[in-house]
């Protein structure tokens, strides 16, 4: 099943420049965005039982969550006021999501990867799987040197290659979609560009088309410091995947929903989603919250990502059900 065609609509983590003096900064593109983005799959069937559940669990996180604060100049909330997407704005809409059909991320990397980038590639789609709930197959890799020059504008000042985001979304919209596909998330290490110029971007996704791509080249030397590397990229990827399942910005709580307008930004967000956007991939990917926090914090700590670790085995222990806390006791 191929997705929807049409324009795309990017919610991305994007860098343009601007006015002032030249700056650069990073983007992620609106989340006001128009109804029918959200209206692309099928309605949610009413489930009162469920949803009683998942409401409960989300409330039961929700001491564990800071509240934005009011943003700095020059960050996101500053530039970009958004008001955000509630989970009952979310469940009256019909958004993109996993269905009995469509159960699979694929991930392509595109360009050449080493053995310490293809790791950061693989810890990426392990925590993928586990955060949605859905198996993560790779697909075959995309040649550089098969695409065009066109869609590989040359860096204005360093002179390398990149790839433009556009370009690549509309690659994975339209060419060889697998049958089962929930989403498609394109990785490379090559510097991304929206536009060309002095535009960048870590990451870009469309809403109405389950199509993504994210880029290693700014998120640090894994080489160097892999767990940094590695957590950077997992905040762009779930972000990423987010969108592609119909999350629009998180405007309530410090989120990895959250959108970033720079560095220092970007790298004070969390990784995990707050109790308004955990209830809605709990809802769409159709998840047990308990489950899935005690995978997630299995994962975590054997990947050295400590503060998450706990931050996820609390959460699973906020949510336990009375008996299951009192064995633990």
């Amino acid at each position: 099943m191929k997705p929807r065609r049409g324009v795309l609509t990017t919610v991305a983590v994007l860098a343009v420049v601007f006015g002032l003096g030249g700056r650069a900064a990073i983007y992620r593109s609106l989340a006001s965005l128009p109804a029918p983005v959200t209206d692309l799959g099928e309605p949610f069937v009413e489930e009162p039982e469920r949803l009683a559940l998942l409401t409960s669990a989300g409330r039961r996180i929700e001491p564990l969550h800071q509240r934005m604060g009011k943003p700095n100049p020059g960050d996101w909330l500053d530039r970009h006021p958004e008001p955000g997407q509630t989970f009952e704005e979310y469940r009256a809409g019909s958004p993109s999501r996993p269905t009995a059909q469509l159960t699979t991320l694929y991930i392509q990397k595109w360009g050449d990867f080493d053995d310490t980038q293809s790791a950061v590639v693989d810890r990426v789609a392990e925590l993928l799987g586990r955060f949605y709930g859905v198996p993560v197959k790779f697909e075959e890799p995309v040649s550089l040197d098969s695409v065009d020059d066109q869609a590989c504008p040359p860096h204005p000042e360093r002179g390398d290659r990149r790839l433009l985001s556009t370009y690549v979304l509309e690659e994975l919209r339209g060419s060889h979609w697998p049958n089962d596909a929930a989403g498609r998330l394109a990785m490379t290490t090559v510097d991304l560009t929206r536009t060309g110029g002095g535009t960048w971007a870590f990451g870009q996704a469309s809403l109405c088309d389950r199509v993504a791509v994210c880029s290693l080249f700014r998120q640090g030397d894994p080489h160097e410091d892999f767990t940094l590397c590695v957590k950077r990229t997992l905040k762009t990827s779930v972000h990423e995947v987010g969108h592609m399942f119909g999350l629009t910005h998180c405007a309530a709580f410090e989120c990895a929903m959250n959108g970033s307008n720079h560095r220092e930004e970007a790298d004070a967000r969390p990784l995990w989603f707050c109790p308004e956007d955990e209830m809605k991939v709990w809802l769409a990917c159709r998840l047990d919250p308990a489950r899935r926090y005690a995978s997630l914090a299995a994962w975590a700590r054997s990947n050295g990502l400590d503060a998450e670790a706990r931050f996820w085995a609390r959460s699973r222990q906020a949510i336990a059900d009375p008996s299951d806390r009192a064995k633990r006791k």
